[in-house]
């Protein structure tokens, strides 16, 4: 972008009358500037660590580059945005900072406050952004979790339910294992008392036998 004749007399201004205080103020914005990164690094680590594991199934990527396109494309931050071109397109002639930020001022003819204005209009399209988010997102993601809890609170009533009747089952299974304990015990002896009735009558009769044999024997053939 070609600068015009009048902002370059501008330019030339800007950097007669601030070059001798922009190298310390630039550096002292830069320092700043990477306190201020690094802070937000951290910050933004602590937060990661402290939602480690969880899903929130947003692009954040992409979610980021979306709202911060309608900030910039919000009509109120149109002044910023003419003042940040012209400093783009003075860069190779003013590669001082400060001092291209003063000459683009004075090339769009604006002032601070309006800058600040127009800046600060992303806190508009933030909260309207945020209330979309409320309104889709949390909402929608909080009925899910209410839902999830009453069903959770229906299978923990069946569980309760189920636990009561295992407790039940495995009474009732006690008594059937005594009762099988019983009636094995009983039938074993059961066995031994026959056996012991037939080996009784068994002895009985062959004493009989015996007795018959040995008194009529011999009558009996003679």
């Amino acid at each position: 972008m070609k600068i015009p004749e009048g902002l370059r007399k501008v330019v030339n201004l800007v950097i007669v009358d601030e070059s001798a205080s922009s190298a310390s103020a630039t550096a002292e914005t830069e320092s700043d500037s990477s306190a201020a990164a690094s802070g937000a690094a951290q910050d933004a680590q602590s937060a990661q660590q402290g939602q480690a594991g969880a899903s929130s199934g947003i692009d954040v990527t992409d979610l980021e580059k979306r709202i911060d396109t309608l900030i910039q494309d919000n009509p109120a931050y149109a002044p910023y945005r003419a003042f940040a071109e012209m400093s783009q397109s003075i860069a190779a002639a003013v590669p001082d900072e400060q001092q291209r930020y003063r000459a683009a001022l004075l090339g769009v003819k604006t002032n601070l406050d309006s800058l600040l204005g127009a800046v600060n209009s992303h806190a508009d399209v933030l909260a309207k952004e945020q209330q979309n988010f409320a309104a889709a997102y949390v909402t929608r993601s909080e009925a899910e979790i209410a839902s999830l809890r009453e069903q959770e609170t229906r299978l923990n009533d069946e569980i309760g339910a189920l636990a009561r009747e295992l407790a039940e089952k495995n009474a009732q299974k006690d008594e059937v294992s005594k009762s099988i304990t019983s009636k094995t015990a009983g039938l074993a002896k059961a066995k031994i008392d026959f056996e012991s009735v037939r080996s009784t009558l068994v002895q009985k009769y062959d004493g009989i036998v015996k007795k018959l044999q040995g008194y009529l024997g011999e009558s009996a053939h003679g």
